[in-house]
């Protein structure tokens, strides 16, 4: 499902010394390759068994993957550039 895709994106801490008041940044990744292109296999897998035969189609397989990881680039990209979206935890 596509929550469980927004889920596999990662934030990462870069290695940068620490101040007292500032924590590291973060840095957002996309999903990994074969995350997505397994993804997207079960996707398609469901909608060829629900709808129509179509979707079991290499060609649309790829592509769905390839649109996946088009916009997981993009989000992370995204992130990265706007300061705080990271949901801050209060102690």
């Amino acid at each position: 499902c596509a929550v469980g895709l927004a889920r596999r994106f990662s934030a990462m801490r870069t290695a940068q010394p620490m101040t007292a008041k500032a924590p590291p940044p973060v840095e957002y990744l996309p999903p990994a390759q074969a995350d997505i292109d397994a993804y997207a296999r079960q996707v398609c897998a469901q909608l060829a068994a629900h709808t129509h035969s179509a979707f079991d189609d290499p060609e649309i397989i790829i592509g769905l993957a390839t649109f996946m990881r088009l916009a997981g680039r993009i989000q992370a990209k995204y992130l990265n550039k706007v300061n705080g979206l990271v949901d801050k935890i209060d102690e």
